[in-house]
């Protein structure tokens, strides 16, 4: 059985790098630092996300006919042996794993085919940021309507929660994350199986660009939201089954991905002629959305 890293999922950069650069600072290893994505305007510390994992997640989820902007499209199937060598060597040059943090949100959707390659569930983290403010961030970054960011928060939030059914679950609100550092740090320390650490870092409440700017739209994302807080799931049970998305819901996600796509060719087609990012933006802003 191949030895497996600690791993910190959800589907937010922000909350899953505050937690993950605190882990680096309390002790865990991030692997090298040659490869680690860099710093940017959006997350001046750091993303502290590996390239070679990055890429191999990637990899997984095209060959299953999805993209990380549509992951409900992701077929099942085993990993091939060609995805099995991916899989050791991506996580062979991160260095030895029994101390090693990795984080991407990908892992949300990639997870069982890397528990299937280590034999094993290996430990983790599920870091939760309310709906509304990965989707006020999704539409400032990547031109997503808001309740397309809610649609895609509720699947890999969904995807996380599913595929770790069974297991205890260490759920940390992003928002108790920026309030307690220290406690919610020493409580991923627990949850790993780390002890007698004394360097927690200090988390930068200014990376929280978005405070729950509205009420949630889509009604299997609130009901989520709230299933997140209960002692059952954080025990390891299923969602309710109220937490799925209804045929209606499932209807509108369609059009609004179709309306996504047609805004965005227009905004890169702006782009192209020459046009100005704030003339870009406003086509967004006129548009149906």
């Amino acid at each position: 059985m191949t030895t497996a890293p600690c791993l910190v999922l959800g589907m937010h950069r922000s909350g899953t790098s505050a937690m993950t650069e605190a882990l680096g600072a309390a002790g865990m290893a991030l692997g090298p630092a040659e490869s680690l994505v860099p710093a940017a305007p959006t997350n001046p510390h750091g993303h502290f996300e590996q390239y070679p994992v990055l890429h191999l997640n990637e990899m997984l989820i095209r060959n299953r006919g999805a993209r990380a902007t549509t992951p409900w499209a992701m077929r099942e199937s085993p990993l091939s042996a060609r995805e099995r060598r991916a899989v050791e060597e991506a996580f062979a040059a991160l260095g030895p794993a029994d101390s090693l943090v990795v984080k991407d949100p990908r892992l949300c959707l990639t997870l069982p085919l890397l528990a299937a390659y280590w034999g094993a569930m290996p430990r983790f983290i599920i870091i939760a940021r309310h709906p509304t403010e990965v989707a006020a961030s999704l539409y400032a970054r990547d031109h997503l309507p808001v309740e397309m960011g809610e649609y895609l928060w509720l699947e890999y939030m969904t995807q996380a929660i599913r595929h770790t059914n069974g297991h205890p679950r260490t759920i940390i609100h992003y928002a108790d994350l920026l309030a307690a550092p220290e406690a919610q740090v020493e409580r991923a320390l627990d949850a790993f199986g780390i002890t007698g650490s004394t360097r927690i870092a200090t988390v930068d409440t200014d990376l929280r660009h978005h405070h729950e700017p509205r009420a949630i739209g889509v009604a299997a994302a609130q009901h989520t939201w709230e299933a997140l807080a209960s002692p059952g799931v954080a025990a390891g049970d299923p969602l309710p089954g109220h937490c799925a998305l209804s045929p209606d819901e499932l209807a509108h996600r369609t059009r609004l991905l179709r309306e996504s796509r047609r805004v965005r060719a227009r905004v890169r087609r702006a782009r192209r002629r020459g046009i100005t990012t704030t003339v870009a933006m406003r086509l967004r802003r006129e548009s149906t959305w």
